[in-house]
């Protein structure tokens, strides 16, 4: 509904490498290229920057699995204060899927505070927003929905920018023919 009214991240024993506190949404392509990972982020006044991992995984029984592109060490600029949000893009460089999938990141702040959130929205259409959780938490661990951990939410602020990877057709022509295509008539 392109609002958000919260925002969640993992921090201190909540994000333990490989990606544990990594977090999700998943979307359904044809042959498609991410061209980017979008962010919807805000922050509550640290104003450091923050680093991530951004991924696009394969469905492995409605949750993320196979690694299918990775950007690792993104940077993530100046962020928006609370209440507002502001949009962030880290472009992939070839990333071509096709199916269900998995959109998300690893925020690379092991043992530390988290520098910002991701939006969360508790009221619009929904999506599919899964969270991974570290053992020995509290929680069950795991990819699990990230209502598990903080309520009932419909959507988290992550998304992509795509474009067909699709063959496209070509058809046989003379030399003549394609000069044609550009001559003024006369």
């Amino acid at each position: 509904d392109g609002s958000y009214e919260n925002g969640y991240i993992w921090q201190y024993g909540g994000v333990v490498e490989p990606t544990y506190g990594a977090m999700a949404e998943c979307f359904t392509v044809r042959q498609t290229r991410i061209c980017a990972e979008t962010l919807d982020l805000t922050q509550p006044g640290f104003g450091d920057p923050g680093i991530l991992d951004i991924y696009v995984w394969a469905d492995e029984g409605g949750c993320p699995g196979t690694v299918l592109c990775v950007k690792q060490h993104v940077v993530i600029g100046a962020v928006a204060f609370y209440p507002a949000f502001s949009r962030h893009e880290a472009e992939f460089p070839n990333c071509c899927v096709d199916g269900r999938i998995w959109v998300g990141f690893w925020p690379m702040w092991p043992g530390q505070y988290a520098p910002f959130y991701v939006g969360a929205d508790l009221d619009g259409p929904g999506g599919c927003s899964k969270t991974n959780i570290a053992p020995g938490i509290g929680y069950p661990s795991g990819w699990n929905n990230v209502s598990v951990v903080w309520g009932p939410t419909r959507a988290l602020g992550i998304g992509c920018e795509v474009q067909s990877c699709a063959p496209v057709a070509v058809s046989k022509m003379s030399w003549g023919r394609v000069k044609a295509l550009y001559e003024s008539p006369r």
